[in-house]
């Protein structure tokens, strides 16, 4: 048996054991796609399975190494997480992001790893730092995308007029309030942000309709679709960031009333 520290875990495993498998089956996850136990050699194609291991000068894929002396093993350093990062991006740019109708959805490796990625790439303040980071790139370059995303810019910006003339009731608005967030992550251009919505995709309609059945919330809606177009009209990603960073705020302090009598029975 050969001894391992795996980030302060002691294992015992029998030489020869590959250093993916012996993280996995003790509870220890590393991200991976490619590895199939018993493959050999392994094909180590998706470069997500990196760790880095006392005495080596950079990080190497788990599932190329096998244990045969005893190691220190870090899964989760800065430059580990860097590296999976890239390779998700990389990974995610050819992929066709339909979660919805896709057979795939809720039981998807891509679904597991965006929602784990996002743990370690997500700023901690994300109230403060949403809209420098990601709505005001956004709507900054909303006017000026390339073809690849003006369909989809344009359809954003004739849904939000729709919008506006939503009949007033719980259902049509957590319908078009999911509708209007898949559309913002797919015009971002980062799939993994589409990835982790689609991940809510059960939820979202019935939390949606018990938000929306207090009609402030529903009022609260209306005045950030009218503040993304006029954002957008304006083309300037400051207004954007602001109205957007009131619209979270707004709704985090009305999910606090809402089953409080805020309620009008619309669900």
């Amino acid at each position: 048996m050969v001894t391992l520290l795996v980030d302060n875990i002691k294992l015992a495993v029998e030489e020869g054991t590959n250093l993916l498998k012996a993280c996995l089956d003790n509870n220890i996850y590393i991200p991976n796609l490619c590895y199939v136990e018993g493959m050999t050699p392994p094909a180590a194609s998706c470069r997500l399975c990196f760790v880095e291991i006392k005495g080596e000068e950079h990080p190497v894929t788990a599932c190329t190494v096998k244990v045969n002396r005893e190691m220190v093993v870090t899964t989760d350093t800065p430059r580990v997480r860097q590296l999976q990062k890239t390779a998700l991006q990389l990974l995610l740019s050819v992929h066709h992001v339909d979660c919805r109708n896709c057979p795939a959805n809720k039981k998807c490796a891509l679904q597991d790893m965006a929602r784990f990625c996002a743990r370690f790439t997500k700023p901690d303040n994300r109230i403060a730092q949403f809209g420098d980071n990601d709505s005001g790139r956004f709507f900054k370059f909303l006017p000026m995308m390339g073809s690849m995303r003006v369909k989809e810019a344009k359809q954003l910006y004739t849904n939000l007029y729709r919008y506006r003339d939503l009949p007033d009731e719980a259902e049509a608005f957590a319908q078009a309030d999911w509708e209007l967030h898949h559309q913002l992550t797919v015009c971002s251009g980062n799939p993994v942000f589409t990835l982790i919505l689609n991940g809510f995709q059960d939820l979202y309609p019935t939390m949606g309709r018990l938000y929306f059945s207090n009609p402030a919330g529903r009022a609260a809606s209306r005045q950030f679709y009218q503040g993304l177009i006029e954002s957008i009209q304006a083309g300037d990603p400051e207004m954007a960031y602001t109205v957007t960073r009131e619209a979270m705020l707004t709704s985090s302090a009305l999910w606090g009333s809402t089953g409080k009598g805020g309620a009008d029975g619309k669900v």
